[in-house]
């Protein structure tokens, strides 16, 4: 990325040199680390160059180029964040996952369809990148990816796989499997499902996709039919009872102990339950505090309304599943209600 004096912006520059290199990505990490202001500030500056880089965009920038230099800010996120919970968090309040998410759909959006085909791989790349950045972190993961759907994360993949050329290329294939996977691995949560913008978006991507299905060979055939399994095998957990499932995202265990009478709900709003006082503790300490409030008013407005949540209902599959036929069919074949209807 280049300024208008004709050199590179110092921030790339620097991170070019120092990244890739032992000693000089220490150094740089000691000096941002040791430093709350600095930390608050890089959280801040990473955020803006991000969409300095969509707002030059312009008829005679070269598509790959800011491509290539939005890549090196999320690289450089990569590297750093392991380092420091504390510069994760100081990113989370700059709401850094869902600008980025954003920013790359409006990039994609900008971009010409023959140029996009010109950058299909380092922008497939890059957005390969943001999804791991989410999905390999150990903390937060639900909310990350709730986040990367409210940046529009829907629009870029579909944007993506209208141009996607039709041939086997295995980076391609192996990106869009780790997005797609990932993704219906999680979408079973109602963390994430309210997150969608709307069940249009789902069926949006859908039809479009179904649209490269019909191509010989496509690249996203094999991954789109993992993401519709993955989605309906996660259905499984339907059939548990809701206090089978700890609400504390780091939980080591998944499901209640046995010697357990009783699950930990939260009194307030009724919206998470916990296996353990010490899991309510910590999930009430990092996240659910500033969470609760809200989760107490959308508690009596779906009562009010008669939208309450259970999991027996599998209302979300409903409106996620049903606008894709075969996965309509075979949930209904797997999951036949009582009186018939679609669970």
């Amino acid at each position: 990325m280049f300024l208008k004096n004709g050199y590179q912006c110092p921030g790339y520059s620097l991170w070019s040199t120092t990244i890739d290199k032992e000693q000089g990505r220490e150094v740089v990490l000691n000096a941002l680390l040791s430093d709350d202001r600095r930390m608050k500030k890089f959280a801040s500056a990473m955020v803006r160059r991000a969409k300095q880089a969509h707002d030059k965009m312009s008829s005679h920038t070269v598509a790959a180029a800011v491509v290539q230099y939005f890549d090196a800010l999320l690289e450089v996120l990569s590297i750093f964040i392991p380092h420091s919970g504390h510069l994760r968090r100081r990113l989370v309040q700059v709401d850094y996952i869902t600008e980025y998410s954003r920013t790359l759909s409006e990039m994609a959006t900008k971009i010409s369809d023959s140029e996009l085909k010109g950058a299909c791989r380092p922008i497939i790349t890059t957005v390969a990148k943001l999804a791991k950045l989410v999905y390999e972190q150990q903390d937060r993961v639900l909310r990350n990816w709730r986040d990367l759907i409210a940046g529009d994360f829907l629009s870029l993949i579909t944007r993506i796989t209208m141009v996607i050329p039709v041939h086997d290329d295995e980076y391609q294939n192996y990106a869009a499997y780790a997005m797609l996977h990932n993704l219906g691995a999680h979408t079973v949560y109602p963390m994430i499902l309210r997150a969608l913008p709307s069940v249009e978006a789902i069926q949006m991507l859908i039809k479009k996709v179904e649209r490269v299905l019909g191509i010989r060979n496509p690249t996203l055939t094999k991954e789109w039919k993992i993401f519709c399994s993955g989605v309906i095998g996660r259905a499984t957990i339907m059939q548990l009872n809701t206090f089978t499932q700890c609400d504390n995202s780091i939980c080591k265990r998944f499901h209640l102990r046995v010697d357990t009478k009783a699950p930990r709900q939260c009194t307030r709003c009724s919206s998470v339950v916990y296996c353990s006082d010490e899991c309510q503790r910590e999930d009430w300490n990092r996240w659910h505090r500033t969470e609760c409030f809200p989760a107490i008013a959308v508690h009596y407005d779906r009562r009010s309304t008669d939208r309450w949540y259970t999991h027996a209902d599998r209302w979300y599959q409903t409106n996620h599943l049903e606008p894709s036929p075969p996965c309509h069919q075979r949930l209904l074949n797997h999951y036949p209600s009582r009186d018939g209807r679609y669970p």
